[in-house]
């Protein structure tokens, strides 16, 4: 059942992310800025859902210690996310492509870490 919330929790800060992602792109942002900026939020989105509503750990591991690991791995996640982003955009010329590549990859590496080590005491 976690693994249905998570991709729950996964596909509505998938949505956010792109609604600021294309927001920012349309506003005029330079699409490195605002993939950048997009995936910082998306990173916290998905922490409060996945420690609330998807794992159901709010009463578990310290919140500063899980707070903490979450943003390593999601230091971890946004390198990929980023790099994927930046080389897929290069050589294809297509955002969109782009986008969800690299949010889908990023999706398993944060998936693995965030069941087995971020909310894990």
């Amino acid at each position: 059942m976690s693994k249905v919330r998570f991709l729950w929790v996964g596909g509505v800060v998938f949505l956010c992310d792109g609604v600021i992602f294309y927001g920012l792109a349309f506003l005029g942002l330079k699409i490195e800025f605002a993939r950048a900026f997009a995936l910082i939020i998306a990173v916290q989105l998905t922490f409060i859902g996945h420690r609330v509503f998807a794992l159901n750990v709010a009463n578990g591991l310290n919140l500063r210690i899980a707070l903490l690991r979450h943003q390593l791995a999601s230091g971890l996640g946004a390198f990929i996310n980023f790099t994927l982003f930046s080389v897929i955009f290069y050589f294809s010329d297509s955002q969109n492509l782009a986008f969800i590549v690299a949010v889908l990859c990023t999706t398993l590496v944060n998936f693995m870490l965030a069941a087995y080590w971020v909310h894990n005491t």
